[in-house]
């Protein structure tokens, strides 16, 4: 699949193959991140269906210099292209979309109320108590907030 080179903006689809007839919306929560690609592989391999809408959400936060930010697509078209390779040919339903918030967890969670799936998946870093307090967990902050379920498949070391 062709993925496209797109313009700066805060939202930005960057693959579309999302045709009307679908069994299921189901959005894949992604980074740039080895706990990502294998919460994506699970989900293909044990929960995700041929006829269903996979949506790729890909939030990365701005950083102050524009040149920067900028960068910042070319980085998020290339982590969305890594991800949809991951799809057996058999996936053919496929929206990647990349934004842009300073809040990772907020910015996702609309975009999925929006969206309306049947449910989401996001990987998580099987990080401790004290470090998701001190640095927040966006996988807790999803299973807490979105009004659909929330698979969150086991650390890395479980797979």
């Amino acid at each position: 699949m062709a993925v496209a080179n797109p313009a700066f903006s805060d939202e930005t689809v960057v693959v579309d193959y999302s045709p009307n007839d679908y069994a299921r919306k189901v959005v894949v929560c992604v980074d740039q991140s080895e706990v990502s690609a294998k919460a994506l592989k699970w989900a293909v391999d044990h929960v995700l269906r041929p006829d269903d809408l996979v949506i790729l959400l890909h939030c990365h936060q701005p950083y102050l210099l524009d040149q920067e930010a900028l960068g910042l697509k070319d980085d998020a078209a290339r982590i969305l292209k890594d991800r949809i390779e991951q799809f057996p040919p058999t996936f053919n339903k496929i929206k990647a979309i990349s934004m842009l918030d300073a809040s990772v967890g907020f910015r996702l969670y609309t975009k999925i109320s929006e969206i309306q799936p049947a449910f989401v998946v996001c990987g998580t870093r099987g990080e401790g108590p004290l470090s998701k307090a001190l640095h927040g967990s966006v996988s807790d902050y999803l299973m807490h907030t979105c009004e659909c379920s929330v698979v969150v498949p086991k650390p890395l070391s479980s797979f």
